[in-house]
């Protein structure tokens, strides 16, 4: 089984925390109000999305999927 947390509290990005997922091999979810721009943390990665402009729904415009897709592409580069 693999897991994924999402952490809301910006204190909580800290090397601390990151090296703790990293050892249990739980990947960092992003939030919408947090964009997560930390060193992965798993060996997989977690995506959820609310919708555009934070709301629950799956219309996304098109300029939005491209720059998710661009974001993903920089990561899997890395």
């Amino acid at each position: 089984m693999r897991s994924a947390i999402e952490i809301r509290r910006p204190d909580r990005h800290c090397e601390d925390c990151f090296t703790i997922l990293h050892r249990h091999n739980i990947a960092l979810a992003d939030h919408p109000t947090l964009s997560v721009s930390a060193p992965l943390s798993a060996d997989f990665v977690f995506l959820r999305k609310h919708g555009p402009a934070h709301q629950l729904g799956p219309d996304y415009p098109p300029l939005a999927v491209r720059a998710i897709a661009n974001r993903i592409r920089k990561g899997m580069a890395e």
